[in-house]
């Protein structure tokens, strides 16, 4: 019999599709090993069920917020939740099936109470965070931020718990590590960025894709760009920025929700985007970078891809039209492209999820 696993993640507006991304790029490598499958997701304001009953996944949805701010105060993201917590457990609870193996939770408003009350429910729990900022009662947990380190989670798990740490771990898709070669060889000749691809995120609610279409065309090199920009199924300003796009000096391609984001990225010379999972994609494929920090936990990933030398960063807060083209010319004008591939390419190799997936398999598990 199958082994179930059931992932409890959430998307919207506010928390974006990240989550639930990656914890599909998990699903689908423990599925192709014969695993049993299911989501537990709650029906936020822009969350899209096709995300994961497309890819032939149970999905069972929690009822939507009734409204206000709720969950866990004492959390940073406490209100991604929408509910009190006693209602989400509750709920959760009801929908759990008998002979869970594997648990996963992927969400910033769950810690170690909601864990510790569903622990009965399923053998072993699994935790995939970026935070380091709340306890958890989990048997393993998976943390893909570069440099991480074991002490930051010393006081967060109990004993025993076992942690993935590090952009080894990188949860991608099978497509990331497949192309990485051919993008590895073709940039080698490519050393002035001329297909610049900007990517803000599958919802980029504070809609950058349109402030970094009018800063990029500031740059002195702004006549060679071509730039496309690529955009998730719900963000809310795509006719803004097609707008923007029609305005620009430089032909614009709008890519929403495109089938093979690893082959759009293969092809550029340069990325603008947020600093989030697409940060481990780009690296994948030795794309460099220029970082947009777009929320808090961002911060320190950004940092640490910018003191590898694979990116350079801009904060949220700063005037994007003077930033943008600063950051820009002084990447061609020391010829930075093929060093910062060299070392973007040197933090992700594609196969963070082969590695959990064997992790989840380990016989120590047993």
């Amino acid at each position: 019999m199958a082994k179930r696993i059931v992932f409890r993640a959430d998307a919207s507006t506010e928390i974006g599709l990240g989550h639930v991304m990656r914890c599909l790029t998990l699903a689908d490598e423990l599925r192709a090993r014969g695993a049993d499958i299911a989501f537990i997701c709650r029906e936020h304001a822009g969350f899209l069920s096709r995300l994961i009953t497309d890819r032939g996944y149970g999905l069972s949805v929690l009822p939507p917020p009734a409204g206000g701010q709720q969950g866990p105060a004492d959390l940073a993201h406490g209100n991604w939740l929408g509910v009190s917590l006693e209602q989400e457990i509750a709920e959760v609870t009801a929908l759990l099936q008998s002979g869970t193996e594997w648990l996963v939770t992927d969400h910033y408003a769950i810690d170690r109470r909601w864990q510790q009350a569903i622990r009965p429910l399923a053998k072993k729990i699994m935790v995939i965070d970026d935070l380091a900022d709340r306890p958890h009662d989990c048997d393993l947990l998976l943390d893909q931020t570069l440099g991480r380190q074991e002490e930051e989670y010393a006081r967060l798990t109990p004993p025993g718990t076992r942690l993935l740490l590090g952009s080894r771990y990188a949860l991608l898709r099978p497509n990331f590590a497949n192309g990485r070669a051919a993008s590895l060889a073709w940039r080698q000749n490519h050393i002035r960025p001329e297909r610049i691809v900007v990517s803000m995120g599958g919802v980029d609610r504070a809609n950058f894709s349109a402030r970094i279409l009018d800063a990029l065309a500031g740059c002195s090199e702004a006549a060679l760009f071509h730039v496309t920009v690529i955009l998730g199924p719900t963000a809310p300003w795509r006719d803004i920025v097609a707008e923007h796009a029609a305005k620009a000096p430089f032909p614009v391609e709008l890519a929403i929700d495109p089938p093979d984001i690893a082959a759009l990225l293969a092809r550029s010379d340069l990325a603008v985007g947020g600093g989030g999972g697409g940060a481990w994609e780009r690296c994948a494929l030795g794309l460099p970078s220029v970082i947009v920090v777009m929320a808090d936990n961002q911060v320190n990933g950004a940092r640490q891809l910018e003191d590898a030398g694979a990116s350079v960063t801009i904060g949220a807060s700063d005037d994007l039209k003077q930033s943008l083209p600063a950051q820009i010319e002084k990447i061609v004008r020391d010829g930075m492209l093929p060093a910062m591939s060299k070392a973007a390419a040197a933090i992700v190799d594609g196969l963070g999820a082969p590695r959990v997936a064997s992790e989840m398999e380990s016989e120590n598990w047993q």
